[in-house]
């Protein structure tokens, strides 16, 4: 047996509550806020002996929304390093900069560019810095 809103009536043995009751439903739910948009987006490296193959879409966009077609996810860090990033495109230029000012400060530093490998320590340190928030 179904209650009704009203005065707490039970209806018959149907389960609707006759017309003149109104039926108690659950609110609907409001899509919740979050900070966090996923613009999407692909990112493919393929490396070999003696070469490096990065390539990435140029779509921005937010679910159904795209927002342009002409948006690289692709950076050059040094002559020898590029980085590409998928996801929140905010996020990934807030990283793209921070590794390039950090790579300007090693080369003001070390007085030459760096290494590869220097880049991929600093890339993962920062990554792990950030591991909790945001």
């Amino acid at each position: 047996q179904a209650f009704s809103a009203q005065k707490g009536a039970v209806s018959g043995r149907s389960g609707r509550a006759p017309s003149r009751f109104i039926a108690m439903q659950a609110p609907k739910e409001q899509p919740r806020w979050g900070p966090y948009v996923d613009n999407g987006g692909t990112c493919l490296g393929v490396a070999g002996e003696d070469y490096v193959v990065v390539a990435a879409d140029t779509r921005l966009s937010q679910g159904y929304s795209i927002h342009t077609r002409n948006c690289s996810k692709v950076t050059q860090l040094t002559d020898k390093c590029v980085i590409a990033s998928c996801g929140m495109k905010s996020d990934a230029i807030t990283l793209h900069k921070q590794l390039k000012a950090r790579i300007v400060m090693y080369e003001h530093q070390h007085r030459r560019p760096p290494s590869v490998t220097a880049i991929a320590q600093m890339l993962s340190t920062t990554l792990y810095y950030k591991r909790f928030f945001p």
